[in-house]
């Protein structure tokens, strides 16, 4: 029993929402793609744990026929620089 709850715990602390610096990172690529969402990778964590801040992201916004164009986002403070990387790519993320 009590390994079954801490399993349930662990999968637990993966879900939630994502770092402030992620959400603007998704919210400046659906502006630059007139898109209603897009999703970006996280920062990097290690046995729970996250990272610092993340700097540069891949993001996906899905279009047609169950593909994503793939972005490559840099964040320098506040300010975001939106790039193509691959269009009609696979809409799986690399793991943050």
């Amino acid at each position: 029993m009590r390994a079954a709850a801490l399993a349930a715990v662990a999968i637990l602390a993966g879900c939630g929402p994502g770092a402030p610096e992620q959400a603007a990172a998704e919210r400046e690529v659906a502006r630059a793609t007139r898109s209603e969402r897009a999703e970006c990778t996280a920062r990097s964590r290690f046995w729970f744990a996250e990272g610092p801040p993340a700097e540069v992201f891949v993001c996906a916004v899905r279009v047609d026929d169950g593909f994503c164009d793939r972005y490559r986002v840099e964040r320098d403070g506040a300010e975001f620089t939106v790039r193509v990387l691959e269009r009609r790519a696979s809409c799986v993320l690399p793991v943050g």
